[in-house]
């Protein structure tokens, strides 16, 4: 008899729990009030070089209120910090699967930060300032103006890439199948390293044949990419040392496909 009562008691736990979850969720959850209030922190102090990193990824609300990028990630480590200076964390650490303190932990490793003060709470809402101590990074996009293009134009936009807005070289090739190269030759403080990505909608289209990125560093093959539809924001990276070098990246796509081209070293 007892063992009949087993699985009855286990449903009515079940239950239990989340009739308690349902009527917490809501004083776990920050409401409109709480983001205008960590909005108006992040506002009143608003300074170039300022990124918002909102956790869960989800939680990204706050976007509505701040005229400063917002990002949401599982890892920081997917964030590159290109033209970053400060970090706001913005968190709601009693959300469902909220791992708040191991998140703030990755953003210090990430960042080479010792310290972050949790010094705020704004209802639900978390918020934090962390300062970047990764060293400044040079973005070839500030090296445009020097440099020597062929086969179509290249011009610095923020478009949106993988659903996210990017600054970022943005390449058009003159004719389908010639190259579009940009040349430019610099010292850098390290590797060179960069991001691609289809712009907008070309994204989406599937069945299309990959856009291609070739890097030369001082005529040698340093790295290679294919952006095909449905891809996310790519990372490549050269083993470049640092010191002066002619550097060349080279887009290769069958049609009139702009490809957004992060490009940087540090």
């Amino acid at each position: 008899m007892a063992r009949r009562f087993v699985p009855l008691a286990l449903l009515a736990a079940a239950a239990l729990y989340a009739l308690v979850f349902d009527l917490t969720l809501p004083a776990r959850l920050p409401t409109d009030a709480d983001y205008r209030a960590a909005a108006d922190v992040i506002r009143r102090e608003q300074r170039p070089g300022d990124l918002v990193l909102v956790h869960p990824w989800w939680a990204d609300h706050v976007r509505a209120y701040v005229d400063v990028p917002v990002r949401g990630y599982d890892d920081p480590a997917d964030e590159d910090y290109v033209g970053v200076s400060r970090v706001w964390l913005v968190g709601l650490p009693r959300s469902p699967g909220a791992r708040w303190r191991e998140f703030v932990q990755s953003v210090q490793t990430v960042l080479h930060v010792q310290n972050v003060q949790l010094d705020e709470r704004h209802g639900a809402l978390a918020l934090a300032r962390v300062e970047v101590g990764l060293a400044p990074a040079v973005d070839v996009a500030s090296l445009l103006p020097g440099a020597r293009i062929d086969g179509g134009s290249v011009t610095v936009e923020t478009r949106e890439v993988d659903g996210l807005p990017r600054r970022c070289l943005v390449t058009q090739p003159r004719r389908p199948d010639t190259p579009l190269t940009i040349r430019f030759t610099t010292t850098l403080p390290g590797a060179l390293r960069g991001r691609a990505g289809l712009v907008g909608n070309a994204m989406y289209e599937e069945g299309r044949p990959p856009v291609q990125l070739r890097v030369t560093v001082d005529g040698l093959d340093a790295a290679r990419v294919d952006v095909p539809p449905l891809s996310t924001w790519q990372r490549w990276d050269t083993l470049s040392t640092p010191g002066t070098h002619a550097f060349a990246l080279e887009v290769r796509t069958p049609d009139a496909r702009a490809l957004c081209l992060g490009a940087w070293a540090r």
